[in-house]
């Protein structure tokens, strides 16, 4: 997702016998990420590169869980890496396993 924005999703398990993970990979700059989940707000501050995984707590009674997450910061690629042309201004990579 993008630097200095926010995002909301709402996610369930595909197999309801197995646990749902949320993966983050903090862009190349420190961080700080906010995740919300279920209204529950857990906040992050993350090395550059850093990468977390762990499992997202849905409530039995429900099927899936409401996730808003917000990074405060992020960078520009091409001024990172002198060969790349990617101007985007990314924050942190958000997978769920």
């Amino acid at each position: 997702m993008r630097g200095g924005r926010g995002a909301q999703v709402a996610v369930a398990p595909a197999d309801t016998g197995r646990p749902l993970q949320m993966f983050l990979r903090n862009a190349a700059v420190a961080n700080q990420v906010r995740v919300e989940i279920d209204g529950i707000e857990q906040v992050l501050d993350l090395q550059p590169r850093e990468e977390r995984l762990w499992p997202l707590p849905i409530a039995d009674h429900r099927p899936g869980a409401l996730i808003r997450i917000h990074a405060q910061t992020g960078f520009n690629p091409s001024e990172v890496d002198p060969g790349s042309k990617d101007t985007r201004f990314l924050g942190v990579w958000v997978e769920f396993r």
